[in-house]
């Protein structure tokens, strides 16, 4: 007579996993997904979110303006004018994306 092998061994239950909420799948700065009422801001987010000026991942608004300057992209004045404006403030020099671990 043939035994199964989960006669021999105890079979532990296994724990559902919890559901993932919102929250969880939100990254710790959810500035970028709220929306916004700075047209500043959102015309950032319209620079970032056009690919004609390359990618704009792991480097500054402003080094990605310049790049794009230097290939003759044309990108726009008022983009570089609102950088150096706020040349100090993260949520205006950093990309998008800087929340997420791309």
């Amino acid at each position: 007579m043939s035994r199964k092998i989960s006669d021999s061994y105890k079979q532990a239950k296994k724990r559902p996993k919890p559901a993932v909420t919102k929250d969880d799948a939100v990254p710790s700065s959810s500035s970028h997904l709220l929306p916004d009422k700075n047209p500043e801001i959102e015309t950032l987010k319209q620079f970032d979110l056009c690919l004609d000026y390359g990618p704009c991942i792991g480097i500054t608004r402003l080094e990605r303006w310049q790049r794009a300057e230097k290939h003759d992209l044309k990108p726009p004045m008022k983009v570089k004018e609102i950088l150096l404006k706020h040349s100090n403030d993260e949520n205006y020099t950093q990309s998008l994306w800087k929340d997420y671990n791309i």
